[in-house]
């Protein structure tokens, strides 16, 4: 991706592999996504003003995965 370091939802086209692929394929994909589409609209209404806590983030040093230490948040 280009700018894979920003989080952009609305990314096209959005070829990643979050899920896995063909054999591979994560069982748990349709509730994943479904629990977001609740979720995240849910907190961003709960907490209207949310917003990064800091312009540093920690990402894990894990070969295969990618993922955040931690996320601050201020609401």
């Amino acid at each position: 991706f280009e700018e894979p370091e920003e989080l952009r939802l609305d990314r096209d086209p959005n070829q990643h592999v979050a899920f896995g692929h063909g054999f591979h394929f994560c069982l748990g994909a349709s509730l994943a996504r479904l629990e977001a589409q609740i979720a995240i609209p849910k907190i961003l209404d709960t907490y209207p003003n949310l917003r990064l806590g800091s312009e540093t983030l920690r990402w894990q040093p894990v070969f295969l995965t990618r993922g955040l230490e931690a996320l601050p948040v201020t609401a």
